[in-house]
């Protein structure tokens, strides 16, 4: 039996790439930044996602006592490619209630900004900003989140042919190489269709053990949950 894809997709497809979920995570010293692109539809209880996690991510913040410092900073994050944003600083504490400037994406306007943060509060603190049509290295995971969504979209059930058959769950649990301990590195991966209810099991993983970095009891930092990235 086959059934087809709903016509109302097509619309949403239209505007996918403005759907988008954005968050940073930190594993270490590593810093993670992940996109969700996803894609629901109620009248059959169905929702389609597509993800991308990568260590590109330009997210930082940093205090700075005056416009050079603000400068190396901003040099370090990709600026004026990338726009920062600038607010006041309290107790070593962003203070957005003090002068935020939101869109800061030249040198007159980041020299402007800091030297009036720091005349009111001592210090300004700087981040980057995050909002996608200022950040290029974000829109680049955002495409990448997109291309993953059409893939898994495209993929059909083997049973009924239905649109989105792909990994539903991921087994984590590859033994540590020096402890041989399981681990949170994905060994299987669930494939099901959220149509007919089909489910299959593939492996995923070509080591034959797993680095101690990602083991909970060799790195008790890692806070990463491998089972839960999609």
């Amino acid at each position: 039996m086959s059934r087809s894809c709903p016509s109302n997709y097509r619309d949403m497809l239209a505007v996918l790439t403005t759907m988008h979920a954005q968050g940073v995570c930190h594993c270490s010293d590593t810093t993670l930044g992940r996109e969700l692109v996803l894609i629901v539809d109620r009248d059959n209880s169905l929702e389609f996602m597509g993800y991308d996690a990568s260590p590109e991510t330009n997210f930082a913040h940093a205090i700075v006592p005056g416009f050079d410092e603000a400068m190396a900073f901003a040099e370090r994050v990709k600026f004026p490619e990338h726009g920062l944003i600038v607010m006041g600083c309290g107790d070593d504490q962003r203070a957005p209630e003090i002068l935020p400037r939101k869109d800061v994406t030249d040198r007159e306007m980041l020299e402007s900004a800091v030297q009036e943060a720091c005349r009111r509060c001592g210090t300004a603190f700087a981040e980057t900003n995050m909002h996608a049509h200022r950040n290029p290295t974000r829109m680049a995971a955002i495409k990448r989140a997109t291309t993953d969504f059409v893939r898994r979209f495209y993929s059909r059930c083997p049973e009924c042919d239905y649109l989105g058959f792909n990994a539903t769950e991921r087994v984590p649990g590859l033994l540590c190489a020096w402890r041989g301990k399981p681990t949170r590195v994905v060994i299987t991966e669930i494939l099901g269709c959220r149509s007919c209810g089909h489910r299959s099991e593939q492996s995923v993983c070509d080591q034959t053990t797993a680095d101690p970095g990602q083991c909970d009891e060799c790195n008790p930092e890692c806070s990463v949950s491998m089972e839960r990235i999609l």
